[in-house]
């Protein structure tokens, strides 16, 4: 079952350019898929597109309805910021305590999540106050406690020390909800189980590759000599993403071979 399908979206910020170019995707029951890109690829502008904080034409549907049509829907979280409505500069047991009662959800759930990340002695600082490690978990927080359905996360590690992070990736690992995912970081591939992974470079999505961790075992070559599971295309130039290696091709083994290929 689809939770997320989109279909042929495009959007700009700018008259001579899509941000976002064709997009297709659906995001399935159960399913964690990634969506690795560099900065400005346009991962977050797909986030919002789907989250409704951006205007789309009826190209996304969420649990089978438009987003457009979408009222007082519950089972979808974010830690997406411009999602987190704020009256003030509140602090962390009040930011947390709004946003669980906004979705009828226990706020001791919350707060179970920020002993878990070793942060309660925060509870009482201002959010303007929080380092930015700090805040990106407190976002992720909002979005983790409720136990949606749907979570979409935007670089939810971003920032982040490697013991929470670790924390983090655990408790995704432990649950068997739908997430998607952003992030610029491509270990998260191997650290989070049963992944799916998509590309994004210029605003265009490439994938899936199912599971996600069969990204190191191909390669990457300007010059096709035999089938390619995937063509990424900038422009004018195709990169293709291969099974066999030859002369041409270069194993994937980095963030960088994947997002900085032109």
């Amino acid at each position: 079952m689809n939770l997320i399908n989109i279909k042929d979206l495009n959007y700009f910020f700018s008259i001579n350019k899509n941000t976002l170019n064709k997009i297709n995707f659906n995001l399935n029951e159960n399913e964690k898929n990634i969506i690795i890109g560099s900065n400005g690829a346009g991962k977050t502008t797909m986030l919002k597109c789907i989250a409704g904080i951006l205007k789309t034409d009826n190209k996304i549907q969420v649990d089978n309805n438009y987003v457009e049509n979408i009222r007082n829907y519950t089972d979808l979280s974010t830690n997406l910021k411009d999602a987190l409505h704020l009256s003030g500069d509140l602090r962390v047991k009040e930011f947390i305590k709004y946003h669980m009662e906004l979705k009828s959800v226990n706020p001791e759930n919350g707060f179970l999540l920020l002993k878990y990340f070793n942060l309660y002695e925060i509870i009482n600082n201002k959010i303007s106050k929080l380092s930015t490690g700090q805040e990106k978990l407190i976002y992720d927080i909002i979005a983790l406690a409720p136990k949606s359905k749907i979570t979409i996360l935007d670089e939810p590690v971003s920032d982040v020390d490697p013991k929470r992070s670790k924390l983090f990736i655990d408790l995704i690992n432990s649950r068997n909800d739908s997430f998607l995912i952003t992030s610029h970081d491509l270990s998260l591939i191997n650290l989070i189980k049963n992944s799916t992974l998509s590309i994004m470079l210029d605003g265009k999505l490439y994938g899936k590759i199912i599971p996600g961790n069969k990204i190191f075992s191909l390669y990457i070559s300007e010059k096709l000599s035999g089938p390619s599971i995937m063509e990424i295309k900038n422009d004018d130039k195709i990169i293709y993403i291969t099974q066999e290696k030859d002369e041409n091709s270069r194993p994937i083994n980095k963030i960088e071979d994947l997002l900085y290929l032109y």
